[in-house]
């Protein structure tokens, strides 16, 4: 790892703050699945909000939504962006956005295709709060990682 990354992880103090787990069906294929919200913190501040559709059947995996941006702010500032990926145990993969939720929702802001997402300067941030996920949130470990 070099110094700029060893510097960046150090500097970020992610947590999870608050989620919320609902029973839903797949869009798509119809299987039952376990839907998370959630907020991340980065120290004391608000930081991100995470959608995941953890599909226990057949595939063991997580699709997960988080978006970045400005919160808490009066008034509101409009620079949300959503990177999405597919977290499985063998690794995370990003995706067009959106995939967890609906894209009619405002919150999402600008929903970033994969190859915008892999190229934009808030790609860290994004992996930063989906390793957090992968660690810390039950749901979504249970799910891919069978624990």
């Amino acid at each position: 790892m070099d110094g700029a990354a060893l510097d960046y992880r150090i500097r970020m103090a992610l947590a999870i703050d608050e989620r919320n787990v609902r029973q839903a069906a797949c869009p798509h294929c119809g299987q039952p699945l376990e839907h998370v919200t959630g907020f991340v913190k980065n120290g004391a501040a608000a930081y991100a909000v995470y959608f995941a559709s953890c599909h226990v059947e057949p595939s063991r995996e997580a699709a997960i939504d988080v978006v970045l941006g400005t919160w808490g702010t009066v008034p509101a500032i409009d620079d949300h962006l959503t990177f999405s990926c597919r977290l499985r145990a063998a690794g995370a993969m990003a995706e067009d956005a959106p995939l967890a939720t609906s894209s009619d929702s405002t919150m999402l802001g600008h929903c970033l295709s994969r190859a915008d997402a892999l190229a934009h300067p808030l790609r860290q941030e994004f992996w930063a709060v989906i390793d957090l996920l992968a660690e810390a949130d039950p749901t979504i470990k249970s799910c891919v990682y069978k624990t």
